[in-house]
Order: C-alpha cells, then sequence, then structure tokens
C-alpha cells in the first residue's frame, strides 16, 4: 500500500514503524499487528524563551523564563512546596509517582493506552 510512497518502514516483532526520513518532525506511526491499532506518537517542540538572568536586549527585565514556569509546565498540579528550618523559603518539588498523562506503552499488550 505505502511502496514508492518514500516512507521508511520498519517490521518489529508486533508492529510496524513507519517514519517519513525526510521529516522526522513527523513522528512516527505504530500498527500493531495483531488488531491493526494505529498510533502517531510525535514531539512537540515549542521555544519559550531565554533562561532568567539570560534575557536577551529584545527580552524586556523579568521576561525570561523562571524556575516556576518549568515546574508549573512539567509538575503543574503535582507540586509540592515544603518548609524546613533548614529552607525556610519552602522547597519546590513534583511528586514522581505514577500520575501521568502521557501515553504510555503496555508491558503485557504492547499496545499504547493513555496514562492512568
Amino acid at each position: 500500500m505505502l511502496a514508492g510512497s518514500g516512507l521508511r518502514i520498519r517490521e518489529y516483532d508486533h508492529e510496524l514503524v513507519i517514519t517519513n526520513p525526510r521529516h522526522p518532525e513527523k513522528g512516527r506511526i505504530h500498527v500493531e499487528y495483531g488488531d491493526g491499532a494505529v498510533s502517531l506518537v510525535q514531539t512537540v517542540w515549542s521555544f519559550w524563551g531565554n533562561l532568567q538572568g539570560y534575557e536577551t536586549e529584545d527580552d524586556g527585565p523579568g521576561d525570561g523564563i523562571s524556575v516556576n514556569q518549568i515546574l508549573d509546565a512539567l509538575c503543574g498540579s503535582e507540586r509540592e512546596v515544603s518548609g524546613s528550618p533548614q529552607d525556610p523559603g519552602g522547597a519546590t518539588a513534583c511528586h514522581t509517582g505514577m500520575m501521568s498523562t502521557a501515553p504510555v506503552r503496555s508491558g503485557r499488550t504492547g499496545r499504547w493506552r493513555p496514562a492512568r
């Protein structure tokens, strides 16, 4: 079906993986042999600017990306702030449990599914 399309098709034990070697940023298509399930896997890239303290002349003062913006993007509501006598300002940490919204690959079936 895809012969002559210029796409790269790789055969694995349980799936086909189809990519465009001229445009790898468009992602990979995974096709499961067992049930024909098709998934698209892509990496999203979004330039935010420079880290605070490394702003350019075009940036205004305080327009850099803050540590809080990084923590919000990667941790969201899973952030935990704790203060202690050694750190009265409080340290911020992400919960690193099994909470995630990214799709994951099931070890049992090998299929992509939403995280629980």
